[in-house]
């Protein structure tokens, strides 16, 4: 088993007075690793985009999913700092899991099991 180390990288704040006591974590809309070819499969995980807001009026962040290029679904939803963490805790977990069992040995364990 091994153990997750994180090192917080910086939060995004903006040079505008108005914004000043705004924070943002993620890639941002304006920043893309990929544009999505119409010939790609639709199921690919780049068609969501997701920030993490929080300002200096709570002390709650928002998750916010963009879900689709080509469409207007979002979800939005605030958390503690203990919900973050418990979030954070089942990703890294189900990444983890990804890595150290792919989806092809699941599957011949699977049917390894059923016969």
């Amino acid at each position: 088993m091994s153990t997750f180390t994180h090192t917080p990288r910086p939060a995004i704040t903006s040079d505008d007075k108005r914004f000043r006591d705004q924070r943002r974590f993620g890639r941002g809309r304006e920043v893309r690793d990929h544009v999505l070819h119409p010939s790609e499969p639709r199921a690919s995980s780049l068609n969501a985009e997701i920030d993490v807001y929080r300002d200096g009026e709570t002390d709650l962040a928002e998750v916010r999913m963009n879900l689709g290029l080509f469409t207007s679904a979002r979800i939005a939803v605030r958390l503690t700092p203990d919900e973050l963490r418990e979030l954070a805790a089942c990703l890294i977990d189900a990444a983890h899991d990804i890595e150290t069992l792919p989806a092809a040995v699941l599957a011949r364990e699977q049917q390894g099991g059923a016969a």
